[in-house]
């Protein structure tokens, strides 16, 4: 019992909130939308799980999904860019063996006041992107079709669903009600910086196909909910936040390697920065 609502937490994580019922709409959302993109995050969810027990690492950390979303998002990673197969399977257990390991050290060089977040899975993605061909991964044909596409309202909540690799505004929708359980008004708060990429992408004149597929809105709402709970000024943190992710993910463009979650990762660890070079500048922000 206690294993299955750690896995439960660790997919909550995934949007960094720590509620079982969250992890559980998830579950539902995955199996609804993509039920072999669940079979890769409950495979990765279960082996980071496994490997920090048998590490006997912080059993609170563990309790708290610490050690399992981001073996879940490689998981979920992993066979959105690759064919199923035992191989694949193969490569997911040991990425998320890695990823729960790298989880620890990560934790420990950066101290108790600038979390992991998704550092560990994006290194260890980019590591199986990497070493892709000498692992024999097929890699998925992705066609998508764009000739129906069209910026609209509902556009800026489609980062919401991308969070879990799930190209649905139904899904999204789902992921806004996951928010929501946690809290109604950081729920508001991911729409809002969702609709901000939204603008701000179109501002700039980058890729409507991205910008409809929720690219450049996904990291933003990641970004949303790190920050919103530790700012006492939320509309300009957010729009700050926001922003430079937005920046980030179209920098990501111009290398070859996949943005995932770096643009989040990136956008807080500068904004945590300033706050520690600037403190008398940047008060609004706790840590």
């Amino acid at each position: 019992m206690r294993y299955s609502v750690s896995y439960l937490h660790g997919l909550s994580q995934i949007f960094l909130l720590s509620n079982p019922v969250i992890g559980f709409v998830i579950v539902i959302t995955l199996a609804l939308f993509s039920p072999s993109l669940l079979v890769g995050c409950l495979l990765g969810a279960t082996t980071g799980v496994v490997t920090a027990s048998l590490m006997k690492l912080d059993k609170h950390k563990i309790d708290l999904g610490l050690f399992g979303y981001n073996p879940a998002l490689l998981g979920m990673m992993i066979l959105t860019f690759y064919e199923f197969s035992l191989t694949t399977c193969a490569i997911i257990i040991l990425a998320s063996i890695f990823s729960t390991l790298i989880t620890d050290k990560i934790s420990t060089l950066l101290g108790t006041k600038i979390p992991p977040y998704t550092s560990p899975y994006i290194l260890t993605a980019w590591l199986v992107i990497l070493l892709s061909s000498y692992l024999n991964l097929a890699p998925v044909s992705l066609i998508i079709d764009t000739s129906g596409m069209s910026i609209d309202s509902f556009t800026s909540i489609k980062g919401l669903g991308q969070v879990v690799f799930l190209d649905s505004l139904i899904a999204s929708i789902f992921c806004v009600i996951a928010i929501a359980i946690h809290s109604h008004k950081m729920a508001m708060w991911t729409i809002f910086a969702s609709a901000l990429s939204v603008i701000f992408a179109l501002s700039l004149g980058l890729s409507q196909d991205g910008i409809e597929q929720g690219i450049y809105s996904y990291n933003a709402v990641l970004v949303c909910i790190a920050l919103v709970e530790k700012c006492k000024s939320k509309l300009i943190m957010m729009t700050l936040g926001t922003c430079l992710s937005v920046l980030i993910t179209h920098a990501f463009s111009f290398v070859d390697l996949p943005a995932l979650t770096a643009p989040f990762v990136l956008s807080v660890w500068i904004i945590y920065g300033l706050k520690i070079l600037y403190r008398p500048i940047f008060p609004q922000l706790t840590l």
